[in-house]
């Protein structure tokens, strides 16, 4: 498996994805800042859309694509600390 975060292979992953230049016009377009980070615990009472909840609301089967936006700021009691995001990072870059 190849690690966007190994430099070594950064250049493979671009190249794969039909990067020849990184430093190329076409490929620098858009850029973005991080401003924020957060990790969030998804469990019984985190506001999203299921598809046991659709189908207790009985939902139309012909019903296709939903999209939802969830307000983040009504699940502030499922914010993990600092340590799970830590613990989650060294496991998902191991």
């Amino acid at each position: 498996m190849l690690k966007a975060d190994n430099p070594s292979r950064l250049g493979v992953l671009l190249a794969a994805a039909g990067c020849k230049d990184s430093d190329a016009k076409e490929w620098n377009r858009h850029n973005f800042r991080k401003e924020a980070e957060q990790l969030y615990d998804v469990r019984e009472g985190f506001p999203r859309m299921t598809q046991t909840l659709l189908s207790e609301a009985a939902v139309s089967r012909a019903v296709h694509d939903v999209t939802y936006k969830v307000d983040l700021s009504v699940a502030e009691t499922f914010l993990c600390d600092a340590t799970v995001y830590r613990e989650l990072e060294a496991k998902l870059c191991s």
